[in-house]
């Protein structure tokens, strides 16, 4: 099974599915054991900001890593023997140091946890615990900026181990602590079963892995600090800067190891036990289209009795929405949504409903949900699509980006497309077209793949073979070229591949975990790292109140 091809730059957010609601957090271990190790990057460039640097400071350009790691005289990089595995020798110099490193730790500071035959230092466990702090505060300020207030139950200015953690009888301190035992039992599994597996790397991978060590040269720099004194600054005594280059390389991996497995998992499917699974739950991978409002508190049953068109569902929508600007719009809208996705958002009442049997196109109906009486309108019933074939070409408005410029960008693609219509106007033309602009290609398109706006085009029930067209919206604009529909190549044939793929990986994984990882806490060590966390939060606290 090839991978899916997504076109550059337009990856549609899940969020827009329905009406704007925010995206779901991944709930699965795996997933937030990798965005943990991201964030050790992350606290480097934050901690930078915390401390203003003298005038006098200069930064200098780090060395390209191809360049700098390249071996005289060679394509590519060394190899060396590494565990059984053939690893480049700038990775194994650093985890032959960065095991050292951690043996020294153990001795010096105390062994903080061991899972299996491996034992993990204060200072190791200390850098994990706090990625589970930071992640939490990133949560906080998510739920600020997008809900106006801190909906996570975790207050950013209290010490983890005082205050309790939502519905679950212990401390916020508690809390990280597990799931940072849950980070580390999964990077060294994968990690070693990478090995075992001899997951390879090219030398762009490579390169791209040693380019984030630079993180710590340009933190460094920009705070007139040394490398030692910079991670002990946010992640206390003890975490080498080989230890922060092995979780890096660590993650690279892992990363690769889990992406073979499922890949693997993937195709191993046969057609006729994906039908099956289809058979048993038809609801599961059909997509409907429509629009859901939530009715707040008391309400005149008369009025709503009498909506009938969708122009009358929007107008009602934004009259009696109780806030200002509201786009009734694009906040009722469910484009394309799974049954899933509609009970995650507005319950099962609303799911059900929606996806009945019973409903017909242009219906409109009251729904009783647990929270709320839900005015819900159905545009296209419940449906099985198939993929869509398409030329594209598109660029992204950054962040940022003044009204001129995005003018500038606009009129630059509208010139390129209006020179293709005056021309031979062909797919062969148009692809060329493309081509020639540096990311313009052929692509297979599946629900999910583009912004709305761009999505609700590309699967109109209008189109057909050689409809063009430019679309402009807040997030970028593009000209694509419908070639039409890619016949039995359903959606639902490839997320169910990815689905259970994603579910059989997990099972193993947490075999795996259980049979061979298991944890064994010191919990007075871990005290130790909870108390030393406190203090380096109470002196980041103090920065960022001092620099407001």
């Amino acid at each position: 099974m090839s991978k899916k091809k997504q076109p550059p730059k337009m990856q549609k957010k899940k969020a827009e599915q329905v009406g704007k609601q925010p995206e779901k957090k991944p709930v699965k271990g795996i997933i937030i054991a990798v965005a943990a190790i991201i964030l050790v990057a992350a606290a480097v460039l934050t901690a930078v900001f915390l401390i203003k640097p003298s005038s006098n400071t200069n930064i200098e350009t780090t060395t390209d890593p191809k360049d700098k790691y390249r071996v005289p005289g060679s394509e590519g990089y060394t190899y060396v023997d590494y565990k059984g595995a053939q690893l480049p020798q700038e990775f194994v110099d650093v985890l032959n140091q960065a095991e050292l490193d951690s043996e020294a730790a153990c001795k010096a500071q105390g062994v903080a946890l061991e899972i299996g035959d491996i034992k993990i230092s204060m200072p190791e466990f200390m850098s994990y615990y706090y990625d589970q702090y930071s992640l939490k505060k990133t949560e906080v300020q998510y739920s600020i900026e997008q809900k106006g207030m801190n909906m996570t139950g975790f207050d950013p200015e209290i010490m983890p181990d005082e205050q309790n953690c939502l519905n679950k009888g212990y401390t916020w301190a508690e809390d990280f602590t597990r799931k940072a035992i849950a980070v580390v039992q999964g990077n060294y599994r994968d990690f070693e079963r990478a090995l075992e597996t001899g997951v390879s790397m090219t030398d762009d991978e490579v390169t791209y892995v040693i380019s984030q060590f630079s993180v710590l040269e340009t933190a460094s720099k920009f705070q007139q600090k040394s490398i030692e004194e910079l991670l002990e600054a946010i992640y206390g005594e003890g975490f080498t800067a080989d230890m922060f280059k092995a979780r890096e390389i660590m993650l690279a991996y892992k990363q690769k190891y889990e992406e073979n497995e499922k890949q693997k998992l993937a195709e191993g499917y046969s057609d006729e036990e994906l039908k099956k699974q289809l058979e048993s739950n038809p609801d599961e991978y059909t997509v409907i289209v429509g629009r859901v409002y939530p009715i707040e508190g008391d309400f005149d049953a008369v009025e709503v009795s009498k909506i009938n068109t969708e122009e009358e569902f929007l107008e009602y929508a934004k009259n009696n929405f109780p806030g200002e600007n509201y786009n009734a719009e694009i906040r009722t809208q469910c484009n394309f949504a799974d049954k899933k996705t509609i009970a995650e958002t507005f319950g099962g009442e609303v799911a059900e409903w929606m996806f009945s049997d019973e409903r017909v196109e242009g219906e409109i109906g009251l729904v009783q949900g647990q929270l709320f009486k839900y005015l819900v309108y159905i545009e296209k019933k419940p449906y099985l699509n198939l993929s869509r074939k398409i030329i594209y070409y598109g660029t992204e408005y950054t962040e940022g980006i003044t009204e001129d410029e995005k003018k500038l960008q606009l009129d630059g693609v509208q010139a390129e497309y209006d020179a293709w219509k005056a021309g031979e106007a062909t797919a062969e033309s148009f692809e060329k077209m493309c081509m020639d602009l540096s990311g313009g290609a052929v692509y297979d398109v599946r629900i999910g793949d583009f912004y709305y706006s761009f999505e609700e085009w590309i699967f109109d029930d209008a189109r057909k073979a050689g409809d063009n067209v430019l679309i402009d919206s807040d997030v970028g604009c593009g000209i694509i070229y419908y070639m039409g529909e890619n016949e039995g190549d359903y959606d639902w044939e490839f997320n169910m591949r990815i689905d259970k793929s994603e579910e059989d990986y997990l099972a193993a994984y947490e075999k795996d975990i259980a049979e061979n990882y298991k944890e064994d806490r010191k919990d007075s060590v871990i005290k130790k790292v909870q108390k030393e966390v406190n203090v380096i939060i109470t002196r980041k606290l103090a920065e960022e109140k001092k620099n407001k």
